[in-house]
């Protein structure tokens, strides 16, 4: 008879099309108990969809249905990363606001200085994250000064400047200056050591070579004070990278797809 009848409202159905919307509003379903107004019943409701999910108890095709709305619903890491992903991603896309170069990152807990950590920590990263934060500096390359380290390097003098920046990087938010003998090698973690004072002598005789992005970031780390935006903010909780050995298990225990850079 071409009739179609609601679902009842405890049903998976229904909270399904519930959460599409809320989808939709937040650009994620990484919302965690700190989910306001109505979100929160439908919170509560993922989090139990989340419990059965790690414990084998939901249905592939009811896992299927939610990866359709987030593949990233029950992530591997916290929801409050992804949480926190998704909205910076969202600003960084969607207005002109930037992030800028934090030195005090791993004490500033606003979300200007979000990126930095993720930078700073990059290494600690589950190798998805990392392709999430790739697929946003792919997105908005401007979205921080040091962006381009949150991507891989195409070529052999890429990948030099990225090794020499990611050191200088390393000193001046160790030292808040780029003084240094010229001698100097800067050990940087998972690579070989950076001989980071010839690096910078370079750097200073032949910036007129750099890319705009590579001078983009070259000029901010080459300040020997630390600029007044490095000062630390204290209006949202502190949020560090969580190794990858604290991880949670993906929805039904399978890694879950990384949606491309748009």
């Amino acid at each position: 008879m071409g009739l179609s009848w609601p679902h009842p409202p405890e049903s998976f159905e229904h909270h399904l099309a519930q959460i599409t919307a809320c989808a939709a509003r937040h650009g994620t379903l990484a919302l965690g108990k700190n989910a306001h107004g109505g979100d929160r019943r439908l919170a509560a409701w993922l989090e139990t969809m989340r419990r059965r999910a790690d414990t084998g108890q939901l249905a592939p095709a009811r896992i299927a249905s939610l990866n359709a709305v987030d593949p990233f619903w029950n992530p591997p890491w916290s929801l409050r990363w992804q949480y926190t992903y998704a909205q910076i991603r969202r600003r960084l896309t969607t207005t002109t606001w930037r992030c800028t170069y934090h030195r005090h990152d791993s004490r500033d807990s606003a979300w200007d200085s979000w990126l930095d950590r993720q930078i700073t920590h990059f290494h600690l990263l589950d190798p998805q994250q990392r392709h999430l934060l790739a697929a946003l500096a792919g997105a908005c390359p401007d979205a921080h000064p040091h962006a381009m380290l949150l991507t891989r390097p195409t070529g052999l003098r890429e990948r030099a400047f990225n090794r020499g920046l990611r050191a200088a990087r390393q000193y001046h938010q160790r030292h808040g200056h780029l003084d240094m003998p010229k001698d100097h090698t800067e050990e940087v973690f998972g690579d070989y050591p950076v001989h980071l004072g010839a690096w910078l002598a370079r750097r200073r005789r032949d910036s007129a070579q750099m890319t705009p992005a590579s001078k983009r970031a070259w000029q901010l780390s080459a300040s020997r004070r630390c600029p007044s935006s490095c000062r630390p903010h204290s209006h949202f909780a502190t949020q560090l990278p969580e190794p990858a050995t604290t991880l949670r298990r993906a929805a039904g225990g399978q890694p879950l797809p990384v949606p491309a850079a748009k």
